[in-house]
């Protein structure tokens, strides 16, 4: 790094009380009077020659304008500036400023008069310097002048003269410099600023170039490559490394996911089928606000124009990027019926054609059994084996050899209604639930660390929760947040069907399928049992847990909203549109396992609210193999990095809502175990609505009266109609 140092000397700064005041070579003593200047003298030599006169107003100039922090010109460019003609002598003006010729240099002639007093020693001191000089038989100082050697010249009473060298060197001070100052303006470069410093001894000026370093910021700022501080003047890369990731792809430096959305790693495949479509316009029928509850429509198909919702804008620009690869269109037109099942009967009768589907689950199940939509597994261009797609809505979507709908990476519905928990990281970190419990079964103090583990289990949350649970209004009876009660958990009124499934359970059994490919009705197995026995004794209300509050969306938010909730379930719906931006803190976990030996965390689709959209391709569609070729394609281009998931996990959820790192461990752990119940969809049995929405209100365990056989008989006989439709299914028109 270059690095200059002008040093201005004592002796110069006191020239403007004893320099030539005209070309007769005469010195302005300190006493206002003229002294004559001997020329055969040879201590003063000829004079101070002229252009040491205009060196000596240029370094006070330089002086001057550093003390205001402005920054000065360059000698030559000062010279040009005076317009002084060449060898002219500097001279005092009328109004006190030396002058060359007749420019006005701006520097005043006067200064201020020297310190001139004997000091202890018995010597003569000047502005705080010892001249060395004896302060002896009376003889008082006459005069004090510098000569050409830049020496300093007393002049006593009697005549006598005395030649001292006071420059400032390292010998004669030691310098004090006070702090640099920055004389740059804020947008130069860091290596490039000027700073100066002042001696607090001697008022030497030392001027330094980009000798204080960068300023880094103290977040990090992250790649795909490595983690970095920026200066916060010039932005320079400060102290770039490379990440370490631990065992769930997180940095342990600086945080980073490295595309935890795609399980396994981003496999593509299928893209190069076809490269120009010329012109080809890909049309698609979605769910839009005229078809019932607004919320609920369509989002990550199609936009108009890029807006400055992340989502939006990664939905545009991943359309422009397929229709500039591929030469196409792509469009959509909206649902204007409540039921889409409905409209889609309506098309197939008219001839209407569409290439893509996405259509609300319930609806779609529907529309499977009717020969209104294509078996995916007979369209070669859609490949599988990619990543994006959800391959738990694969395994778990397919009946009898059949897979009518699906999801991925492209459908941030079905990512929207998984059930999640979130809590109170503020709240979490008054109270050391490690030794307030203190059974050492789970790092109560971190929740993160309890998923990582497998300890997140419903036992051990209302363990927390129950030591959280305050009564500071001294009701009794519920408690409620919004009145000044502390509350450990906060029960939504759907809860005990995210945790029936969440503790993997299940009400149609995928796993272990019949002959023939079909589920089995799961609802009167052991794990049922015993799952449903849990749930009552966790969540029951009306005889279990008197005290713990439950309720619907609003009340829910409105008590954790108080900041005195430290648990509640919700759906990322929820979390994506109301809870965004966060007026609080809340971190996001998987809803709990029912024990530490569970092998894995479940976080169920949840079909009953409509907001889960499936993706299909429509029995009356033009070009079979367009239509399919582009289905794959833009699922695999909306897995890609800045695309549709990746606004969804990092810019919506993760940088805007739940800002610590780990949240988006958390997400990946949702997104690789979406559970999809065909039970659920389907609801054979009337098992969630009739018995499931229940356990919370009930006043006893109701299992035995649930799953007697004739519940399970009505289960498997309207899930038999629902496999026969899939079976063969029948035409619209073929309907009675």
């Amino acid at each position: 790094m270059k690095k200059r140092v002008i040093s201005a000397l004592l002796t110069l700064v006191l020239l403007s009380s004893m320099l030539l005041t005209s070309c007769g070579g005469l010195l302005a003593p300190i006493d206002g009077g003229v002294v004559e200047q001997e020329s055969e003298n040879p201590d003063l030599g000829t004079g101070i020659v002229e252009t040491d006169q205009k060196r000596v107003i240029y370094d006070a100039y330089v002086a001057k304008l550093a003390a205001k922090g402005e920054k000065p010109l360059s000698y030559d460019a000062w010279l040009a500036s005076i317009k002084g003609d060449s060898g002219m002598t500097p001279y005092i003006g009328e109004n006190g400023n030396w002058f060359i010729g007749d420019s006005d240099t701006g520097v005043s002639a006067k200064g201020d008069t020297p310190n001139i007093e004997v000091g202890k020693d018995g010597h003569w001191w000047i502005d705080g310097k010892n001249t060395g000089v004896k302060a002896d038989g009376g003889d008082t100082i006459k005069s004090v002048a510098v000569n050409s050697e830049g020496k300093l010249v007393i002049t006593m009473e009697s005549g006598k003269k005395h030649t001292v060298d006071l420059s400032v060197g390292e010998d004669s001070c030691a310098h004090r410099y006070g702090a640099s100052v920055l004389y740059s303006s804020y947008d130069v470069h860091c290596d490039e600023r000027m700073y100066y410093s002042v001696c607090s001894e001697c008022k030497e000026i030392k001027w330094t170039e980009g000798d204080q370093g960068h300023e880094p910021l103290s977040a990090w700022k992250r790649s795909s490559t490595g983690h970095w501080h920026a200066c916060q003047n010039c932005n320079d890369t400060v102290d770039f490394a490379s990440h370490t990731f631990d065992d769930f792809n997180r940095c342990t430096v600086c945080g980073y996911i490295y595309n935890q959305y795609v399980p396994g790693g981003n496999v593509e495949v299928g893209l190069d089928t076809y490269t120009d479509l010329g012109g080809y316009t890909y049309k698609a029928y979605v769910r839009s606000s005229e078809s019932g509850n607004g919320g609920f429509l369509c989002e990550d198909f199609w936009v108009e124009a890029a807006g400055t919702d992340p989502v939006t804008y990664a939905v545009y620009q991943r359309n422009a990027d397929i229709e500039n690869a591929y030469n196409c269109k792509i469009r959509q037109v909206g649902s204007r019926q409540h039921s889409m099942y409905d409209e889609m009967k309506s098309f197939y009768l008219n001839g209407e054609t569409y290439e893509l589907g996405i259509i609300e689950a319930m609806n779609a199940a529907a529309c499977s059994t009717s020969c209104l939509l294509q078996d995916i597994y007979s369209l070669d261009s859609i490949r599988l084996e990619n990543t994006t797609y959800d391959q738990n809505s694969v395994d778990q979507f397919t009946m009898g050899g059949c897979l009518y709908y699906l999801s991925g990476d492209m459908n941030i519905s079905t990512m929207d209604s998984a059930a999640v928990t979130i809590f109170n990281p503020e709240l979490h970190e008054d109270y050391d639930f490690e030794t307030i419990i203190g059974d050492g079964a789970a790092a109560y103090n971190d929740p993160y660390k309890m998923v990582e583990d497998g300890d997140w289990t419903l036992e051990n949350m209302l363990k927390m929760a129950n030591v959280v649970n305050r009564d500071t209004d001294h009701t009794g009876g519920v408690l409620d947040a919004t009145t000044g009660d502390y509350v450990g958990y906060f029960q939504y009124s759907a809860s005990a069907q995210y945790y029936w499934f969440g503790c993997g359970a299940r009400l149609s059994q995928l796993t272990d399928m019949s002959e023939g490919g079909y589920p089995e009705i799961a609802f009167d197995s052991d794990k049922a049992e015993e799952t449903f026995t849990l749930l009552y004794n966790s969540l029951n209300t009306a005889v279990e847990n008197t005290s713990m509050p439950i309720g619907g969306s609003g009340t829910r938010k409105d008590n954790y909203a108080t900041g005195y909730t430290l648990f509640t379930d919700i759906l990322l719906w929820d979390v994506r549109k109301h809870y965004y931006p966060a007026e609080y803190d809340y971190c996001i976990l998987p809803i709990p396992k029912a024990g530490s030996t569970q092998e894995r965390y479940y976080d169920i689709v949840y079909y009953p609210y409509q907001t889960v959209h499936l993706w299909t391709v429509p029995s009356m569609c033009a070009n079979k193999d367009y239509a399919s070729f582009l289905f794959n394609v833009i699922a695999v281009y909306s897995a890609r990095v800045d695309n549709t998931m990746d606004a969804y996990y990092t810019k919506t959820l993760e940088l805007s809502v739940a800002q610590d790192a780990e949240a988006r461990s958390t997400l990946k752990i949702v997104r690789d175990n979406l559970t999809y119940d065909m039970c659920l969809l389907y609801d054979w049995g009337d098992f969630l609505s009739g018995t499931l929405l229940g356990i919370h209100s009930a006043t006893s365990n109701g299992y035995a009266d649930a799953t007697t056989q004739d519940d399970i008989d009505l289960a498997v006989e309207e899930m038999e109609r629902t496999l026969q439709g899939f079976r063969e299914p029948q035409l619209p028109e073929e309907e009675e």
